[in-house]
């Protein structure tokens, strides 16, 4: 192998380490249903301020939450109002995985139902944290509730960037070996 070859072949072996090193585990991707028992602190829900949960179940999911089913650790309470407060995050872990909560809206108040929705994160050991939304329905007879989390998989820009950028430094070095013979 001659000189330039050799340049030619290093040049590109960094390239592919360098976007290596910067490969990360995956990112959680899919959507998990929960339901459960709970009690409000108010039968009227435009009152309530704080949900207390009692029994909870994984009804399944999709993605990397396929096959989830069984009992849910979830935390003793939600309060929603007047401030946001989750006692003993995370809010549920089931599995492996485990959900932080870290924001809260009311998105449907009435007197027979209540709607809560927000962000976290998403965690499970051998993946990348990652962002979800969620949303949570209750009514006053305190039966059960409904929970969807879900958490997506980014556009892959960072991955595409890398590989254009090794693919424009091959190039480079290329030219540069063209122009040196």
């Amino acid at each position: 192998m001659n000189m330039k070859n050799k340049w030619l072949a290093l040049t590109a072996g960094a390239l592919v380490l360098m976007s290596a090193t910067v490969a990360q585990a995956a990112l959680i991707n899919g959507s998990i249903g929960l339901t459960g028992l709970y009690t409000v602190n108010n039968s009227d829900l435009t009152a309530a301020t704080e949900v207390f949960f009692d029994d909870t179940f994984a009804l399944g999911g999709t993605g990397d939450f396929t096959g989830i089913s069984g009992a849910v650790a979830m935390a003793n309470s939600l309060q929603f109002e007047p401030l946001f407060t989750v006692i003993d995050n995370p809010l549920w872990s089931v599995d492996g995985f485990e959900f932080e909560l870290t924001s809260l809206a009311i998105t449907n108040e009435q007197t027979d139902s209540l709607s809560l929705s927000g962000a976290g994160t998403v965690s499970k050991a051998g993946f990348d944290d990652s962002l979800g939304t969620w949303v949570a329905t209750f009514n006053n007879s305190g039966s059960s509730f409904t929970w969807s989390s879900s958490s997506s998989v980014p556009d892959g820009g960072a991955t595409l960037s890398m590989f254009g950028l090794s693919l424009l430094g091959l190039r480079l070095a290329r030219k540069k070996l063209m122009a040196n013979s």
